[in-house]
């Protein structure tokens, strides 16, 4: 089974010409709600790249209003098993996403319900049945270290994932290092990659090789249309290509590739041939509007290596 332990929001997108700098007003052309959130979203896409071939779980946390009870009917539309905490006199997470007409965005969030998940919210019979487990950092940073380290006691020789997007800009470092040295992947995008470097520096890590050598981990870099890199402890480096699209909205494709990869290594994949698959469907769901409306299935997404 793959746990996706993380964020669950509902998005308010709203289409504008262009993002606006600071200090600037631009006229939008219209506001949508839309399924989000980083956990969600890789929720979301993992279930429907495995197709029922795996089951999919998501442990998070929701507020009692429409919102949480809009975002679980969507859990189970897409075929993931919600393990949700429903939490009262609060409001579900809630995300503000301004798209511009070239399909790039910039997003705020309000976190709600998910700045009050815990990690105790994963039963331990849960952790027990998780082959792969997949975090993200868009909850408290203590609590994924708590729900990595119940996971280390509770199941041997589990695949720890940890897409630290966003990078937490205060807080312990020891910390995020002792998380580091308990995961078995980490998952970046270029700026969040600069991010970890920039707080571990004092600590003498230089560059991302580095990393990977002394928490013994695997770092996946993801570089939007040019693919992604897969960099081994032992400093190996692999390139996942990425099919050149036109992007509708880039909105979610990244939690597309996160949710895809950990779907295929749950699958049994390797980690060379999932991030390829998980690169092409990250540019998949860039092509239709909203964070989880254009992530593929498992028929489109394997149809040409007949695996569907």
């Amino acid at each position: 089974m793959l746990t996706i332990f993380g964020s669950i929001n509902v998005d308010q997108v709203i289409r504008v010409p262009s993002i606006p700098q600071p200090g600037e007003t631009v006229v939008g052309e219209r506001v949508m709600d839309a399924h989000g959130g980083k956990g969600a979203n890789q929720a979301v896409a993992a279930a429907r790249a495995s197709g029922g071939t795996v089951p999919v779980k998501m442990i998070g946390a929701l507020g009692d209003d429409a919102y949480g009870q809009s975002a679980a009917q969507n859990f189970a539309l897409n075929g993931v098993i919600a393990e949700c905490a429903i939490l009262p006199d609060c409001a579900t997470g809630t995300a503000f996403i301004t798209l511009s007409s070239d399909g790039e965005n910039a997003i705020t969030v309000v976190p709600g319900a998910n700045n009050l998940l815990d990690g105790t919210h994963a039963s331990p019979e849960t952790l027990q049945n998780t082959s792969v487990l997949l975090c993200q950092g868009e909850v408290r940073l203590a609590e994924t270290g708590r729900v990595i380290s119940a996971y280390r006691d509770a199941r041997s020789g589990g695949l720890t994932i940890l897409n630290l997007a966003p990078v937490p800009q205060d807080g312990d470092v020891n910390l995020l290092g002792q998380i580091l040295m308990a995961c078995d992947i980490l998952i970046v995008n270029e700026r969040e990659a600069d991010a970890v470097l920039k707080r571990l520096t004092p600590v003498g890590r230089a560059n991302l090789s580095t990393l990977a050598a002394e928490f013994d981990c695997h770092i996946i870099i993801t570089r939007g249309p040019d693919g992604a890199e897969l960099i081994a402890p032992a400093g190996a480096t692999v390139h996942a290509p990425s099919p050149n699209i036109d992007p509708v909205d880039t909105t979610g494709a990244g939690d597309t590739c996160c949710g895809v990869f950990a779907a295929l290594l749950a699958e049994g994949w390797e980690m060379e041939p999932a991030l390829t698959k998980a690169c092409e469907a990250a540019a998949k769901a860039c092509g239709a509007v909203g964070a989880q409306t254009g992530m593929p299935l498992r028929n489109d997404l394997l149809k040409e290596l007949d695996l569907a």
